[in-house]
């Protein structure tokens, strides 16, 4: 065997060894079938005791179910009993990693919840937003933003962006607290005129540039999928990976900076 012939055959295994491989299915959660049902529960004897319990039932899925009752600590069996008064939100878990969630309420003898939790939202950079609170169920009920300061006064003005713990007392000292954030509602469409005008530009986050087309940014979904990276370049004090490049002559006022940042503590949506 000649060796022109030798590297020859080398080449086609070479080529079919690699193109046999076989890249593993994305599994996708949105059409499984995997169903989260809070069963019994039973509530606690009395507002400071933890002696409330829910069973939470699964069905459907692939593989080996994995329950929480706070979002970190999972376990195999679908029961939690020593559960104080308080919402809770129930997470089950299959083995593909599709998760749902349902949300439960542990009560008290003095039937204290909060129904219903409003908020208006703040401009970008402002503090105009609001919550309002609506609780039921207790006597004499108090609310908190800092669970430090208590008022009658179930509305809070004055607000600016982030997350807030919305906290509810009665009489008996009975709480509930709820995590709630407050958005700007800065539309995508600021962010995307933003960027397109000053970092969309020749050879950079356009079809054909130098990152490639995961970051092209003439693309919606390619600004959504890189918003983290997006806020950390453009605040970056390194030249080599600036955002607008340097080359470009361009560059963002703080205001813009403000608003990409805004939107992406939003929640980085395609609103």
């Amino acid at each position: 065997m000649s060796v022109r012939t030798y590297i020859l055959i080398l080449i086609v295994v070479s080529f079919y060894s690699c193109d046999s491989r076989v890249d593993p299915m994305t599994v996708n959660c949105n059409l499984s079938d995997l169903q989260l049902t809070i069963g019994t529960l039973v509530d606690a004897s009395d507002c400071s005791a933890a002696d409330g319990s829910v069973e939470l039932e699964a069905s459907g899925g692939v593989g080996d179910y994995t329950f929480s009752i706070n979002g970190i600590d999972f376990q195999s069996a679908g029961s939690f009993p020593g559960i104080g008064t308080g919402n809770y939100t129930a997470t089950l878990r299959d083995g593909e990693g599709c998760e749902r969630t349902e949300e439960f309420t542990i009560l008290s003898n003095s039937q204290l919840v909060i129904d219903d939790i409003i908020t208006t939202e703040t401009g970008c950079g402002e503090s105009n937003g609001s919550i309002t609170v609506t609780a039921t169920g207790g006597q004499n009920i108090e609310y908190s933003l800092d669970q430090i300061s208590y008022s009658s006064d179930n509305v809070f003005v004055n607000l600016a962006a982030g997350p807030y713990t919305v906290t509810v007392r009665d009489n008996t000292g009975c709480e509930f607290s709820e995590t709630v954030t407050l958005k700007t509602g800065l539309a995508f469409t600021t962010v995307k005129d933003i960027i397109n005008l000053n970092c969309s530009v020749t050879d950079c986050h356009v079809s054909g540039g130098q990152p490639g087309q995961s970051r092209n940014f003439e693309v919606d979904q390619n600004i959504v999928n890189n918003a983290e990276n997006i806020v950390r370049v453009i605040n970056s004090t390194n030249s080599s990976e600036v955002m607008p490049p340097p080359s470009s002559g361009l560059s963002l006022t703080a205001e813009e900076k403000q608003q990409i940042a805004c939107w992406v503590d939003d929640g980085a949506n395609l609103n």
